[in-house]
């Protein structure tokens, strides 16, 4: 797998800033963050490799998740430090009473 993983890399440079970028437009368009399966089929990915991807994605910060809850994908550290940032959705500017 890791030889297919970057043999992948290598024909697609820039793909961390990518999936950035296409986590926090997903997040505002759904107000909840992409699926491996989203996220790769979006970026048109090989499913074969979307977990060994992802999770090489996570590691380097380029996305975060929160495991505990599904739809969690977003821009991470590495991502924010490229100035990739979640903006906030309509509903969230919305003021509770």
């Amino acid at each position: 797998m890791r030889d297919a993983y970057d043999a992948w890399k290598e024909l697609n440079p820039g793909h961390g800033q990518q999936a950035a970028q296409a986590t926090a437009v997903f997040r505002s368009w759904h107000e909840h963050g992409p699926s491996y399966g989203q996220l790769c089929s979006t970026l048109g990915w090989p499913p074969k490799l979307r977990e060994f991807v992802v999770q090489q994605l996570l590691a380097d910060g380029w996305l975060a998740e929160n495991e505990s809850v599904p739809w969690t994908l977003r821009p991470g550290d590495t991502a924010a430090a490229h100035g990739i940032l979640l903006r906030p959705t309509p509903r969230s500017n919305v003021p509770t009473e």
